[in-house]
């Protein structure tokens, strides 16, 4: 979990200087679990760059603080609860609420930082259905989906049919990185 290094007074600089992240639970918690990364074909790079866009959003979006509030103070603990119980089901629902919750303050800023594609709305109309699966999305049209290791094959069959063969990388959370000779 990622401690945020600031208070309202705190400087960008000391900020990233303060901030640390914290491991709450082993790779070996997430055993059930896997990941697929989901390549979204875009021709155009982005307009704008997730920093900067970060930095309109804030001055642009009236509500953004509320946002923050919001995800790190009820999301947060809920996800947290959900990891903890391994309530995978409220795990991916939180997970696809999070994320929406991001590129809705994304399109209320002014302008508007559009960072999903036609593919990517697909994705999110395809896996919003399943309860055993989530997306999330970053500043960008590529998505991870979470699933159930025993669904994986399900779920990337579907993913393909969107984006095609080649373009979905499945794996699951391992115990780190291992050299290969």
């Amino acid at each position: 979990m990622w401690h945020r290094g600031y208070d309202d007074t705190t400087s960008e600089e000391e900020a990233s200087q303060r901030s640390y992240a914290e491991t709450l639970f082993e790779p070996s918690h997430f055993s059930e679990l896997a990941l697929i990364y989901v390549k979204v074909e875009s021709a155009k790079e982005k307009q704008v760059k997730s920093r900067a866009g970060m930095k309109e959003s804030v001055q642009s979006v009236y509500d953004y603080w509320n946002w923050v509030d919001y995800e790190e103070k009820q999301l947060l603990p809920a996800m947290l609860d959900a990891i903890r119980g391994k309530t995978w089901e409220e795990v991916f629902r939180l997970t696809k609420q999070a994320s929406n919750n991001f590129h809705s303050v994304c399109l209320r800023t002014i302008p508007p930082l559009v960072y999903l594609n036609e593919k990517s709305v697909e994705i999110i109309r395809t896996i919003d259905p399943i309860p055993h699966a989530a997306y999330t999305y970053d500043a960008g049209p590529n998505a991870v989906v979470v699933t159930l290791r025993s669904k994986v094959e399900e779920v990337d069959r579907l993913l393909k049919a969107i984006v095609g063969e080649g373009n979905t990388f499945s794996t699951h959370v391992g115990e780190g990185p291992v050299t290969v000779r």
